[in-house]
């Protein structure tokens, strides 16, 4: 038998020569859903009707594997998630008894496992806020806060590796409504307002702190409720309601 890296999962797998008279025992992972296997060698009580062994192989897609609750994070609705690349990220929302929260947790798919975000430097607690990620951090920014004000205008820079905050500087408008939606550009996360009345949008540059304004020329009519998706070169911005239609229009952004 020959060991060589089993490309899809880390570990070992075998190169099975036909005549070594071994059999195969598969068994799946639940934080690492591929087949792995075991092998064993019977010397000469080998069940003939075994066919020739196979190399490990991806399962079928149409499978479930449960989360565990985490003991350090409360239930919670309307809060935000990012992928890193290998790990879930949620933050904010709320909770049965209508605490905003602004601890957030990390789970990691292959472990089954979590940790808590750090809440020193954290943002207030909120719904409805946006999150993206930029490839090293997590942005949270807008949302609401019933308990203080409502609709808010700030957010922070969450960085896994240290686990710690940077408070976003706030924006310097006056935000009505938590219907904004975030894009990340690859440098700068775009802000549109998201208002009936305002068709503003910003950019914010988290290398700077700082924010600069977004030309309106030619931007799409003020809208809540619609949708946003960077195409990697520019933002489109589709559909929504403005208090008295449904809309079917939009528009293209290039920064």
């Amino acid at each position: 038998m020959d060991k060589k890296d089993n490309k899809y999962s880390g570990q070992s797998s075998v190169n099975i020569k036909k005549d070594s008279h071994i059999t195969v025992d598969v068994q799946l992972n639940p934080h690492n859903p591929i087949v792995e296997p075991k092998v064993s060698d019977p010397g000469s009580s080998v069940d003939s009707t075994i066919p020739d062994p196979v190399l490990p192989s991806r399962p079928s897609n149409n499978l479930w594997f449960l989360i565990d609750a985490p003991n350090t994070l409360t239930g919670r609705k309307q809060h935000m998630a990012v992928w890193t690349g290998s790990e879930m990220i949620i933050w904010g929302g709320i909770d049965a008894n209508s605490s905003l929260l602004n601890i957030g947790g990390i789970y990691n798919s292959a472990s089954g496992t979590w940790r808590t975000t750090a809440i020193t430097n954290a943002p207030i607690g909120r719904t409805d806020h946006t999150a993206i990620w930029t490839g090293s951090k997590m942005l949270i920014w807008g949302g609401s806060n019933i308990h203080n004000g409502g609709p808010l205008n700030d957010g922070g820079v969450y960085d896994p590796a240290d686990n710690s905050w940077t408070t976003i500087t706030p924006l310097n408008v006056q935000i009505t409504t938590a219907d904004h939606t975030t894009v990340w550009t690859g440098t700068k996360m775009i802000v549109w307002v998201g208002e009936t009345g305002n068709n503003t949008a910003w950019t914010y540059n988290p290398e700077t702190n700082s924010w600069s304004a977004i030309t309106t020329t030619n931007a799409p009519a003020p809208r809540y409720n619609h949708t946003v998706v960077w195409t990697g070169a520019s933002m489109i911005i589709w559909g929504g309601f403005d208090n008295d239609s449904y809309l079917n229009t939009g528009g293209i952004y290039v920064p």
